[in-house]
């Protein structure tokens, strides 16, 4: 779990401070239009928060209930 927000804070970082490095990264791997970047970031970040939550965070409070 502190790997998973670890890597969520890292992206998020990278994207606030290091957009055009990023972009250009995105850019030369997808092929996809300029303006698609930041929604790719962004939305990439929202899944993998969800599935954190959804997958590590849910159970884990499943767990502490029944205990």
């Amino acid at each position: 779990m502190i790997l998973n927000i670890g890597l969520v804070t890292v992206w998020s970082i990278l994207v606030l401070v290091a957009k055009g490095w990023l972009n250009g990264i995105i850019l030369k791997w997808f092929r996809v239009p300029t303006e698609h970047c930041d929604m790719i970031n962004l939305t990439g970040i929202v899944l993998y928060k969800v599935g954190n939550i959804l997958f590590f965070l849910v159970p884990y409070i499943a767990l502490r209930i029944v205990k």
